[in-house]
């Protein structure tokens, strides 16, 4: 995205899913997730879009309120010629449960 920024394209992209939080083991959680992606492009020359699908798995392993999430999301586009892979780490806001 920097060299497409450079070339005075704007490239803006989003998802949205849903996430199954899964107690692994104390102190750590499993997050699987599916949900949709969106990717938008726009210059000078005109404006283009690509609506497609993501699948992934994340981590958090946390101690008290504050947590280190992992994750790797696939994102899938019609008309692809491959998916993209996006690797995420992090720290967390972990909720207390009363």
């Amino acid at each position: 995205m920097p060299r497409l920024f450079g070339e005075g394209v704007a490239v803006a992209g989003a998802r949205g899913g849903v996430v199954l939080p899964l107690a692994a083991a104390p102190h750590l959680l499993l997050l699987p997730s599916v949900g949709a992606s969106f990717i938008g492009a726009a210059s000078s020359g005109g404006a283009g879009g690509f609506v497609g699908v993501n699948g992934g798995v994340a981590t958090v392993l946390y101690e008290g309120s504050l947590g280190l999430r992992t994750g790797v999301t696939w994102h899938g586009f019609q008309d692809a010629p491959q998916g993209i892979w996006l690797l995420e780490v992090g720290l967390v806001h972990v909720p207390t449960l009363r």
